[in-house]
């Protein structure tokens, strides 16, 4: 006995309106239902400064790991015209924000490229990164905060691992991603995890991070270090430095503010010692988080300024600068 509809229009139509009376319904009661109320936030609409810029994270996979490890776009290109590159964890994004870097590229006429990447990223990543693209700054500058730690994040791991054409699949599900869901959570509720309104952008020219909406909280940094030992780091660093004197490519070592605090002023200097190589720590007072590890926006542009003030005056500066 075959089955089939006589009138598939009538059927496509009763779909159609339960399908609406549905959005309706569901629309009303995350505004009546105060349970409800969460889920009618909406994903972030994703606002690019302009075409150099691309989407790093929301809340699904972070993207620069795969952009810079697999040379996407043009971030590689700057990074290998750079005079001096930026390396270390998240935090390097916040204490070296981009609008203090850009300042200090006019003055003094050198290129800054910033390679600081998410999850606590040790030296091994992106020491690959730079042997991959054979880049040869004239002078690194490396934030001390558990970069010399032996290992590296899943996600480097996970990157490392993955084919160029699956990485070219995740980047760009993840950005159709971020533009159909601000569309999709318009229409239907979300009842899952509720999407983020922050998001991060990072910068193909020059490679520093934007925090978009980025939580702040501004809760005093408490200077109270883990424990850290020179020994325990040094194997690794002197790794890295050996990489950097084949290429020709000097050091400076800082410690960038944050919470919890894997390095001090003091043992940075001495680590820098070790290595024979420059440190420059400045340790404004009455700095705050932000987000419970990273510098506020504030306390980022008072930090860096205070370090780019230092490092103008330094002999490994003044070998490079243009003006």
């Amino acid at each position: 006995m075959r089955l089939r509809l006589e009138r598939p229009g009538v059927a496509l139509l009763a779909f159609m309106v339960s399908f609406a009376v549905c959005i309706v319904a569901g629309q009303i009661a995350i505004r009546v239902v105060p349970a409800l109320g969460a889920a009618q936030r909406r994903a972030a609409t994703i606002r690019y400064p302009d075409s150099s810029w691309y989407f790093v994270a929301n809340t699904g996979t972070q993207l620069d790991h795969y952009v810079l490890f697999h040379g996407f776009g043009s971030s590689m290109h700057a990074a290998r015209e750079a005079d001096i590159i930026v390396l270390g964890n998240s935090r390097t994004q916040f204490g070296l924000p981009s609008e203090r870097l850009r300042v200090f590229e006019k003055r003094h006429g050198v290129k800054v490229f910033h390679l600081g990447l998410g999850f606590f990223e040790a030296y091994s990543f992106p020491l690959e990164i730079i042997r991959k693209f054979d880049l040869r700054p004239k002078l690194v500058i490396v934030n001390a905060d558990g970069f010399f730690a032996e290992g590296e994040s899943v996600l480097a791991t996970k990157v490392r691992e993955t084919p160029r054409w699956m990485a070219a699949m995740t980047v760009y599900e993840n950005l159709a991603s971020s533009v159909v869901m601000p569309w999709l959570t318009a229409v239907f509720p979300l009842f899952v995890k509720p999407p983020l309104s922050s998001y991060v952008l990072r910068s193909s020219t020059h490679g520093s991070w934007r925090p978009v909406d980025w939580p702040h909280y501004d809760t005093p940094f408490r200077d109270t270090p883990l424990p850290f030992a020179v020994g325990d780091v040094l194997p690794g660093a002197q790794r890295f430095k050996a990489e950097m004197d084949r290429r020709g490519t000097q050091i400076i070592l800082t410690c960038i503010p944050g919470q919890p605090e894997d390095c001090t002023p003091a043992v940075t200097v001495e680590l820098a010692k070790a290595l024979d190589v420059a440190a420059i720590v400045p340790w404004p007072r009455h700095l705050k988080i932000g987000d419970g590890s990273h510098l506020c926006p504030a306390s980022g542009r008072r930090f860096a300024r205070a370090f780019l003030d230092q490092l103008a005056r330094s002999p490994e500066l003044k070998a490079i600068a243009r003006r």
